[in-house]
């Protein structure tokens, strides 16, 4: 048969060219020598699945552990933002990723990190922080966690009027 103007014996596999990075729908012209037929089949190329990480550097991140709560919504590599409130007794943060296969690390505020291994120990003020998750050095679009640390709490609550009621009470971060 011939494939794309090669000729294939039977049981042989060819290189389709160009080599490529994503998948990719193409269509493969087939013609029978024996028979003196033509068809014509489109197939779905994909890549190789280490392919595309270590072509571009770019790490998969499958997984992301903070030390203390949970991120929200729940990890998705797809989803580049997130929320974490901790309360005021947390004063650091790690996080711990789970990355595929072919990739060897990611930046975690500005650290590399490497898969099942916890980051450093993240400084975290009172209010708000951004903590930013590239999964290469050119990340130009890198995952960001908006952490809340909440503040101190008094042991007492004191009222100055002997008349006031208290239904209910909310404390931060819930």
């Amino acid at each position: 048969i011939i494939v794309d103007d090669v000729i294939i014996k039977s049981g042989n596999a060819i290189e389709i060219s160009p080599k490529l990075l994503l998948p990719e729908r193409i269509r493969v012209k087939v013609e029978s020598l024996v028979l003196n037929e033509v068809s014509t089949y489109i197939f779905d190329i994909l890549p190789n699945k280490n392919t595309y990480s270590q072509i571009n550097g770019e790490a998969r991140i499958l997984s992301l552990t903070p030390t203390f709560g949970s991120l929200h919504p729940d990890f998705s590599r797809h989803r580049k933002t997130y929320e974490l409130a901790v309360p005021f007794h947390i004063s650091n943060i790690a996080f711990t990723p789970f990355l595929s296969e072919d990739s060897k690390y990611i930046i975690i505020d500005g650290s590399s990190i490497t898969t099942n291994i916890s980051s450093k120990l993240i400084p975290l003020p009172i209010g708000n922080r951004d903590i930013e998750i590239k999964t290469s050095i050119n990340d130009k679009d890198p995952y960001i966690i908006h952490v809340t640390r909440g503040f101190p709490l008094s042991d007492s609550i004191s009222l100055s009027s002997s008349t006031c009621e208290l239904s209910s009470i909310d404390i931060y971060p819930k």
